[in-house]
């Protein structure tokens, strides 16, 4: 029960932080419009493993690389 109890503030102390969070960070939000957020990339994991494959190759093979 006790535990119950720890967690639940935590929950609570945790959504609290994020909330001051969002405050602190409000005058430097800008909303994106509909097309701005289609825009923007949108990385999955098949994606990111792609990606980080493709950096390991550069780093690895700079030479091999088209100036």
């Amino acid at each position: 029960m006790l535990a119950l109890k720890k967690r639940e503030q935590a929950e609570t102390e945790i959504e609290d932080l994020f909330q001051q969070i969002l405050v602190k960070l409000g005058p430097y939000r800008t909303p994106l419009t509909a097309e701005e957020r289609k825009e923007m990339a949108i990385v999955g994991d098949k994606t990111l493993a792609f990606l980080e494959k493709s950096k390991e190759f550069v780093e690895r093979y700079p030479d091999r690389i088209p100036a």
